[in-house]
């Protein structure tokens, strides 16, 4: 489950293969993710994902 955009600091940036995986986990239009993609990117932002069960949370 999506949870939220996280801003990196300076000195990282979003990786496209962990980026790539909002195809896949997100239930979007293609044009959409790719849209949200390069706004990420521009801004210097990744997403937050949890599990169903909320005990984990992942960054990609």
């Amino acid at each position: 489950m999506l949870k939220h955009e996280v801003k990196l600091p300076e000195n990282k940036k979003p990786q496209d293969k962990t980026l790539r995986k909002l195809y896949v986990y997100t239930d979007g239009a293609v044009e959409d993710i790719a849209e949200l993609i390069q706004l990420l990117k521009k801004f210097n932002m990744t997403v937050a994902w949890t599990t169903k069960d909320k005990k984990i949370t992942l960054q990609v």
